[in-house]
């Protein structure tokens, strides 16, 4: 299927029924408007109630019969709304919203699958996955695609779920009480499984009447995903015309990635939360397919509005409960930059987790897994809401005994993807360690993700717990959640097998409340004043020297004497911050410094929002691309995580 494929990849805004100026009246081509992530977000930005709006505004111009609204995952999760419900209120809303399609992400299944099928029944929309297995038939849980007919014109949805969902979610959920999987997500180490029923789906909606065959896939493009990807599913794949994607909460507004036989296939995405929303058209008369985001939208629909309105107002008693102070901001994200960091650095909100589970449980030491731990806490009055949107998913808190080496494995395991984000990177309470970055990752995983063994160097060192040097025989006792000491998320196989010594002690959300309440006098003071932490985790190896600054400004030293050298030191706008020293052996001469600093790609970036909040203009992005060349093949492809290098003004 060589379609024509035209890229829209202006950020599009639309006011009220400025859209009729940009498409023009019913043509008879074919509109998907597409979600990802929304992850309990219902008014973020436009919010579900613009969604509608844009959705019927979209009709208007397309007909009725033409215009599809599809979502690609993790919509129940992620919110006191949908945890304090177990998703039914997210489903309520979608069915308000009236969804015609819509793709499991890996977070639908966190209420345990009981409660994941209970909330794909009550979804008016039709389910579909490809590679959701149940292993003691064979079968797929549900229908591999769904076709749209469009007059003489027949669209097929292929669903696919990452595979990542056994580490993302809970792999206990897909197994029975043995330990043994039941569910199989067509998982293996190569991706070869998953690609092999991917192409037999595209397959047999094309035999089924498929004129176009459209990707829905909660797959992700970060590097940590291969093999996985939406990327790779491509091309190791023909006959996708477009790969509507999420996982990664990335804004692609339209990338070309060849398929197996040299055929251009569009991927796009349109972050989380309602970043955007995504469209794509297909014009059957010229054969041709154009793709766009919209990141604003001023209309709302009543309904859809009232029915939020309600929900709202029956939850703000509870929610809006004041529970504790405090007197610091707690991070996920750099306050200065607004990028995410828990991921791939200790921080304050980090250091308070797992203390308040270490002081909890009366363990030795608290390992945090940093995907746990979802949301800033400002200074001041803390809410229910607030401490709910920090621990959403409701974890029991839980405590085992182990010997030092599973504890070097966690964190190892945690530790392996550094300097790149993981979930299960570990925020530590009782227990400090270093990560050397000039020694590679040796983790082994099965083809679930779960950890099997380290065949190299460990990249972990200088384990210290209690002050006193980790010992590997030793047994310790550890305390977190029943999410990765008994279900062992995030991979964390190696504590398969521990003593238990507490289990389902009390909910993640309710060990915060208690420790702030109960231990801090119900105010979180100056002990965790510092976004980056106490100094738990330490970085070594790097080229250069880390140092710490707590200035906001850019300080330049320029030192010239009758020697033929010039010394030039620049301490760059980052936390922790970079000293670099250049030594140019020449004679004495003004030195025109050129100026840049780091910054790591947040949800909701592209390079021009990058290049407008930091540079004063979004037409600088052309500099911001060519400075990173080596690790960008598109300036109009950036994921989550990534760190690139950008001038100063």
């Amino acid at each position: 299927m060589n379609k024509k494929i035209v890229l829209q990849l202006m950020s599009a805004m639309f006011v009220g029924t400025l859209a009729t100026q940009v498409y023009g009246s019913n043509t008879g081509e074919i509109a998907i408007v597409f979600t990802n992530d929304i992850h309990c977000g219902i008014e973020n930005n436009m919010g579900y109630a613009g969604l509608a709006a844009y959705r019927d505004e979209m009709k208007e111009i397309y007909g009725d019969d033409n215009v599809v609204l599809v979502d690609s995952g993790d919509a129940v999760q992620g919110g006191a709304i949908g945890g304090l419900t177990k998703g039914q209120y997210i489903i309520d809303i979608m069915n308000e919203v009236n969804y015609d399609i819509f793709l499991p992400g890996n977070h639908e299944f966190d209420y345990e699958m009981p409660r994941f099928f209970e909330l794909m029944d009550m979804l008016d929309a039709e389910i579909i996955a490809c590679n959701l297995i149940d292993l003691s038939t064979g079968d797929q849980i549900y229908s591999p695609y769904a076709l749209t007919h469009h007059g003489e014109t027949t669209v097929a949805y292929i669903g696919i779920i990452t595979p990542e969902t056994f580490t993302k979610s809970t792999p206990a959920y897909f197994q029975d009480e043995n330990g043994e999987f039941i569910y199989s997500l067509s998982e293996d180490t190569t991706g070869q499984r998953l690609f092999d029923i991917v192409q037999q789906s595209i397959d047999d909606a094309i035999a089924d009447g498929a004129d176009y065959v459209i990707g829905l896939g909660h797959l992700g493009i970060e590097e940590t995903a291969a093999p996985w990807r939406s990327t790779d599913v491509i091309e190791n794949t023909t006959g996708f015309d477009v790969l509507i994607d999420g996982h990664s909460h990335s804004l692609v507004q339209g990338e070309i990635v060849k398929d197996k036989d040299g055929n251009d296939v569009i991927v796009t995405q349109a972050g989380t939360k309602f970043d955007a929303i995504g469209l794509v058209v297909i014009n059957p008369e010229t054969d041709t397919i154009t793709t766009d985001l919209i990141y604003e939208y001023d209309g709302r629909d009543a309904k859809v509005q009232a029915f939020i309105d309600g929900i709202n107002e029956e939850f703000d008693g509870l929610l809006n409960t004041v529970v504790a102070q405090s007197e610091v901001m707690l991070s996920v994200n750099d306050p200065i930059s607004g990028e995410r960091i828990i991921r791939n650095n200790e921080t304050n909100l980090g250091n308070l987790s797992a203390d308040a589970y270490r002081t909890l449980l009366d363990t030795d030491i608290a390992l945090i897994n940093a995907g746990g731990i979802r949301a800033d806490v400002p200074a001041g009055d803390i809410t229910n809401n607030q401490i709910i949107d920090v621990h959403p998913f409701g974890n029991d808190a839980t405590s085992v005994l182990v010997t030092g080496q599973v504890v070097l494995d966690a964190l190892e395991m945690g530790a392996r993807n550094y300097p790149s984000e993981n979930g299960g990177f570990l925020q530590p309470s009782g227990l400090t360690y270093d990560i050397d970055v000039n020694v590679p990752s040796s983790v082994m995983t099965d083809d679930q993700g779960s950890f099997v063994s380290v065949d190299g160097e460990y990249r972990v060192k200088n384990v210290m717990v209690g002050g006193e040097p980790l010992d590997l025989n030793k047994e310790y006792s550890v305390g977190s959640h029943n999410y990765m000491l008994l279900s062992y998320g995030d991979g964390m196989s190696m504590f398969r097998g521990s003593t238990l010594l507490k289990d389902k002690f009390m909910v993640d959300n309710e060990v915060l409340i208690h420790y702030i309440t109960n231990n801090l006098g119900g105010v979180v003071g100056e002990e965790y004043s510092n976004t980056y932490g106490q100094g738990r985790i330490g970085i070594i190896g790097l080229d250069e020297e880390v140092v710490e600054i707590t200035t906001e400004s850019v300080v330049e030293t320029v030192v010239q004497d009758t020697t033929p050298a010039v010394v030039e030191t620049v301490v760059q706008e980052t936390a922790p911050a970079v000293v670099e020293t250049v030594v140019q052996e020449t004679t004495p001469v003004v030195v025109e410094t050129v100026s840049t600093t780091t910054y790591t790609v947040a949800s909701g970036d592209t390079l021009k929002k990058i290049a407008l909040n930091l540079l004063g203009s979004e037409d600088r992005y052309t500099e911001i691309y060519e400075l990173n060349t080596g690790i960008l093949n598109s300036p109009n492809l950036i994921y989550v995580g990534q760190v690139l290098t950008v001038p100063t003004k």
